[in-house]
């Protein structure tokens, strides 16, 4: 018996081979090695992707918005389980979409302000319709009869110094955003060492781009490194649009941070102050002349800052953003219909996205460079042929800042600059 089981081990494992290489069995050693590897090959297209997720989170908030009419749906559909249901998905989607493109909540928080409130809303009317109706009243009430804005500067010190740090430096550090002084600019320099609370300045920003961030590194000088540049500045105020300050809670903040109306009555109520002035001459007008090819600047029709700047006896200071026009990608179909209708109603109607088409701008470098003071004279009632003559000095400075400097930064070699 011992001597043959050796024979008969030999023939076990001869049988446990030809089992093992039956079709049925092979069947399964290949399924399994496919599903081994199927994870170490799997590629997933995210731009396929962005679009789905926003696809799914616009249709989650159109369901949302339909379903918080409550009184009319209350009997066809069982409201309250569906609009939790369709507020979680909208929630996760966007926790998921936007959390994964940014990858950081400071940024998150910072440029998509506009989605909050949209998303806010329609959950707030997932739950109530006259609640939402309710709360944005309140909001409205307080937004356009509590607040005077063209006679009262808002600016709050302890706001901005609260913000200006950690909370801000994100908003510098996704561009990044820089602020460049020439060391060689003479003229500069001694404006720099002589600014005072006797001699202040109208910084004029170009161009205006969709945002024109690069007026937040004036706001937030400690982050930005503009308080280092200009250590003899109280700080700023910054026209702009007034329809800008009379958005709900948004609005409020702007004005904290120094925003005021960039009217007539406002700007010389705000030169009156020992603050600094920050203008963008070209507006709204501005915005809708954009063309991919090269830079485009409203300016030669805008006497205003000029007028500003000679009655209160201010010095003006360009400045210019390059990259400021690559933060978000804008669309010219329409164009001359939408100019028409911004002209009319007084608010900019620019057709623009950002990655993957939503308001986050895009990762692009913003560089802001100073240009040479302009010199005024101090007159109460400059003639037109003077105003006139010194915005042509100002034009022509702003093409030497431009065409100086272009070239330091790759997007901008081969763009000419037309100034309208």
């Amino acid at each position: 018996m011992p001597s043959n089981s050796p024979a008969l081990s030999k023939q076990a494992t001869r049988a446990k081979r030809r089992a093992n290489s039956s079709p049925r069995r092979k069947k399964k050693i290949l399924k399994k090695r496919r599903s081994s590897n199927k994870g170490n090959n799997i590629q997933i297209n995210y731009e396929i992707l962005q679009y789905i997720a926003v696809m799914f989170m616009v249709l989650s908030f159109v369901c949302l918005l339909i379903f918080s009419f409550w009184p009319i749906f209350l009997i066809a559909v069982p409201f309250r389980l569906l609009s939790v249901i369709f507020a979680l998905v909208a929630a996760i989607t966007l926790y998921v979409y936007f959390f994964h493109r940014t990858r950081f909540i400071a940024i998150w928080a910072w440029f998509l302000l506009p989605w909050h409130a949209i998303f806010l809303t329609l959950f707030i009317a997932a739950w109530s319709f006259w609640w939402s109706v309710s709360i944005s009243a309140f909001f409205f009430l307080q937004g356009e009869l509590r607040w005077d804005r063209e006679n009262v500067i808002y600016r709050w010190e302890s706001f901005i110094s609260y913000f200006d740090g950690a909370l801000s430096k994100p908003i510098f550090e996704y561009f990044p955003m820089k602020l460049h002084k020439p060391s060689r600019n003479s003229k500069l320099n001694k404006l720099t060492e002589n600014h005072n609370v006797k001699n202040k300045i109208i910084f004029s920003y170009h161009p205006h781009g969709v945002y024109a961030f690069g007026l937040f590194s004036l706001v937030f000088g400690i982050s930005s490194g503009f308080q280092n540049l200009f250590p003899n500045s109280k700080g700023v105020l910054v026209g702009v649009a007034n329809a800008l300050l009379h958005i709900p809670v948004l609005g409020t903040f702007f004005a904290y941070f120094g925003f005021v109306p960039a009217s007539k009555k406002s700007l010389d109520k705000a030169c009156e102050t020992d603050f600094d002035i920050v203008v963008v001459p070209g507006g709204i007008a501005e915005m809708t002349k954009f063309k991919p090819d090269k830079e485009v600047l409203y300016l030669r029709k805008r006497h205003g800052f000029i007028r500003l700047a000679m009655k209160h006896g201010r010095k003006i200071v360009p400045m210019y953003g390059f990259g400021e026009n690559n933060t978000f990608q804008q669309f010219s179909c329409f164009k001359q219909l939408r100019e028409k209708l911004s002209r009319r109603f007084k608010v900019s109607l620019v057709l623009f996205r950002g990655r993957g088409y939503t308001l986050i701008p895009f990762r692009t470098p913003l560089n802001i460079v100073f240009g040479t003071p302009l010199d005024l004279p101090k007159l109460e009632n400059p003639s037109n042929e003077v105003v006139e003559q010194y915005l042509e000095q100002y034009v022509k400075s702003v093409e030497k800042l431009y065409y100086d400097n272009r070239d330091k930064y790759e997007s901008y070699q081969d763009k000419e600059l037309e100034i309208l």
